[in-house]
């Protein structure tokens, strides 16, 4: 530790979440009246004001609570890596979500959508991508995260709490699982890389497509000569209603292939250190190769029987829950 600076203990942590989530749940709808959309922006910049006041105020090293390094492009590549298979995924849980709860899950994405074609798409690249990457991060795999790590202790507890606050903390039932465990990724990547620049890059890239979809969708939605994007998604979320065979299609082919890619990933991330070094499938990581073909082999086992189950509930005139 450096000499003179203090590390962060997990009362530092508490106290920011409590400030967080006053900014969050309170302040920012006053901002959300008074400057729109674009209030987001002044709230994620509160949010990184925050994060470096704690650690100011405590004394803690900067360099130890957001470390920041010269990347590596392996681990570059290794990252965007783990974020499609950590997306694939989550499109499984947010694909069980709707199933279960097709209304909740149509107006939290309506309402996003909304907002972010409220804006130019440079501003919304600003304040969708750019802020929260940075802002949000410093605030949970920053100071949270490190108010909770204790170097004897197992790793994943830090991972698994910090990915719950995440989660929690994006104000949102029907948020949190897919939002938990994107968390759960990027607090593996700065436990396995002690660089927070690929969580960062992680949260960006995230958000990115999101914000890409959201624009591509406005975008065909006017070329075949809709209405607004939010009327037409609020038309639809009456009827919307996801059949078992669509199910069984996510599990098989986005939640194996999503598998596959977070172990790629997890070892691109490693390339090079001990363990790591003797290729892609090395016998010292047997159990790790085993675990990830069961995984995956069983997603798409699992989603080929509901597919099956669906054509058959189909014909007898029950397709959809």
């Amino acid at each position: 530790m450096t000499r003179g600076k203090r590390t962060l203990k997990i009362y530092h942590g508490i106290i920011l979440a409590v400030l967080v989530a006053g900014e969050l749940f309170i302040f920012s709808r006053y901002l959300g009246m008074w400057f729109g959309f674009y209030g987001t922006l002044v709230s994620e910049l509160i949010l990184l004001l925050l994060s470096v006041g704690t650690v100011a105020v405590s004394g803690g090293d900067f360099r130890k609570v957001f470390p920041v390094r010269k990347p590596k492009a392996c681990q570059v590549f290794g990252t965007l890596v783990m974020w499609l298979g950590t997306l694939l995924v989550t499109m499984v849980v947010a694909m069980i979500l709707m199933l279960m709860f097709p209304r909740q899950m149509s107006e939290v994405n309506q309402g996003l959508s909304a907002s972010i074609l409220s804006v130019p798409f440079p501003a919304a690249f600003v304040i969708v991508v750019i802020s929260p990457a940075v802002c949000e991060e410093a605030v949970f795999r920053g100071v949270v995260f490190n108010s909770l790590f204790k170097a004897q202790r197992s790793k994943w507890i830090p991972i698994f709490v910090t990915a719950f606050v995440f989660g929690a903390f994006h104000g949102s039932i029907w948020r949190f699982f897919p939002t938990f465990f994107l968390g759960v990724a990027m607090g593996y990547l700065l436990m396995e890389t002690g660089n927070i620049f690929y969580s960062v890059l992680f949260h960006g890239v995230n958000n990115f497509v999101s914000l890409c979809c959201s624009y591509i969708l406005q975008l065909f939605t006017q070329m075949d000569g809709m209405e607004d994007l939010s009327v037409v998604m609020e038309e639809s979320s009456v009827l919307l209603e996801m059949p078992l065979y669509t199910a069984g299609q996510y599990l098989a082919f986005y939640g194996g292939s999503g598998v596959v890619l977070l172990y790629i990933g997890n070892y691109l991330i490693h390339k090079g250190q001990p363990g790591y070094d003797k290729g892609l499938f090395p016998r010292e990581k047997q159990r790790t190769l085993l675990v990830m073909v069961v995984c995956s082999v069983s997603c798409v086992f699992v989603g080929m029987m509901l597919m099956a189950a669906g054509i058959a509930l189909k014909g007898n005139g029950f397709w959809h829950f």
